[in-house]
């Protein structure tokens, strides 16, 4: 049982403090938990929750009273979530920009290039040992041709524009908090 479990049963009757419970764990979490326990006199532990749940059938009207009481501090509590959650995409996305991973995938796709190609060549001109499975040969064989397609694809496909579009999106700025709420 984690709170994931309990935010999906919360989130029939508060769907803000409902997503919140569910979300990453962090601050946010800890003072909904917290809140929500309070509230039923437990422990902020998911099973206490979910047990206090269980037990009283009016628990979910409570949590929305509770929710429509506490709404300022909640949606608090859900603009610092989304908010680490931007900051998390946009710190992933200035490191693949900035940190040198382009060279690093170059070489990684140059040396892998070359060992598929090489092992190609090596059973066209020589062939493979007596004892080895033709199908064991194949299947090897089929796996690196699918390893080199897929670091051609990455350079020169459809991974080539999500490439250029993380690059673009690093640089945007992204929509405010407010902006998403009211687009739910």
């Amino acid at each position: 049982m984690n709170w994931k479990d309990v935010g999906n049963v919360v989130s029939k009757a508060a769907p803000i403090l409902g997503t919140i419970l569910g979300g990453p764990a962090g601050a946010a979490a800890g003072g909904a938990a917290s809140l929500i326990a309070s509230m039923f006199g437990c422990e902020p532990e998911p099973e206490a929750v979910m047990q206090a749940l269980k037990k009283d059938p009016e628990a979910l009207v409570k949590i929305k009273e509770l929710e429509v009481q506490n709404r300022a501090n909640i949606l608090q509590w859900k603009t610092a979530q989304i908010q680490a959650e931007v900051d998390d995409r946009k710190s992933a996305r200035q490191a693949s920009v900035d940190g040198g991973d382009r060279t690093r995938l170059f070489w990684l796709s140059i040396f892998l290039f070359v060992v598929a190609f090489g092992l190609e060549g090596a059973l066209l001109f020589f062939g493979f040992a007596v004892g080895i499975s033709g199908e064991l040969v194949g299947r090897v064989m089929g796996t690196v041709d699918t390893l080199a397609v897929m670091v051609g694809t990455f350079w020169f496909g459809t991974s080539r524009s999500s490439q250029n579009s993380e690059a673009l999106l690093y640089q945007s700025t992204p929509p405010t908090v407010q902006a998403q709420e009211r687009t739910k």
